[in-house]
């Protein structure tokens, strides 16, 4: 099927023409002075209407057929394409579920061979602080000895100075054993990649903060055209702006 819309560009340009010249006037309109003014600006107005009814008619045709193509050939490609993109899009959602779940799981494998990790490493730690206190104690009993002893032989100065002096225990600290047969992390099947889509539903409109309700503006509109300033909405200002129209 061959369809072809043809404009002549020769009018096209002589309209894009007499348009500019009317709109570079225009300007000179935005304010107007006096009647005599006012009769030019009026006048200015006709010229304008009759320009856009000149472009309408070289325009509203072609893109009358215009619109009827596109209509007719979406439709005829959503026909067509419309099945085949609902099984696309019921197959990806299958996978990216599966693979979602499958991630997950694989994820809360991992962090629950790390806890047993973080866990026997906390256990080796206790360890080593209950040998260092049982060694600890065993140095201090045998200072607590030999203090004695000199105190008797009438050492006192040495025997408290023995007793003053700290005492060092040092235990070096295990490293937790490797994870054996450790989960590999999460990969997506060769050749495609998978991602989450959030989304969301309104449960209670009440309980939705103010910061995340937009103002209903054509309901208020509509309503402040028809009771102008006493619309009475708060926080609502009615305000009007004029304009002229050629009968």
């Amino acid at each position: 099927m061959r369809t072809e819309i043809i404009l002549a560009d020769e009018r096209e340009s002589e309209l894009a023409a007499q348009g500019s010249a009317l709109a570079k006037r225009a300007a000179s309109f935005a304010i107007v002075r006096d009647d005599t003014h006012r009769d030019e600006a009026l006048a200015d107005v006709r010229s304008i209407k009759s320009a856009r009814t000149r472009i309408a008619e070289f325009l509203d045709g072609p893109i009358e057929q215009a619109h009827k193509l596109h209509k007719s050939l979406c439709g005829r490609r959503n026909a067509l394409d419309g099945p085949l993109a609902d099984a696309e899009k019921a197959i990806n959602r299958g996978i990216g579920t599966y693979e979602a779940n499958k991630r997950a799981a694989i994820e809360a494998t991992r962090r629950a061979e790390e806890a047993k990790q973080r866990e026997e490493a906390a256990r080796l730690e206790r360890e080593r602080q209950a040998e260092i206190a049982r060694q600890r104690k065993i140095a201090e009993d045998k200072r607590l000895a030999e203090a004695a002893a000199l105190e008797a032989a009438g050492k006192k100065e040495q025997a408290e100075a023995l007793v003053a002096a700290p005492v060092f225990v040092v235990v070096p600290p295990v490293a937790p054993p490797p994870i054996v047969n450790r989960t590999p992390v999460y990969e997506a099947p060769k050749g495609t990649s998978t991602r989450v889509n959030w989304k969301h539903r309104i449960i209670d409109v009440d309980l939705i903060p103010r910061e995340w309700l937009i103002p209903n503006d054509v309901t208020i509109g509509a309503h402040v055209r028809a009771h102008h300033e006493k619309h009475g909405i708060p926080g609502i200002e009615a305000y009007s702006e004029a304009s002229a129209s050629l009968r």
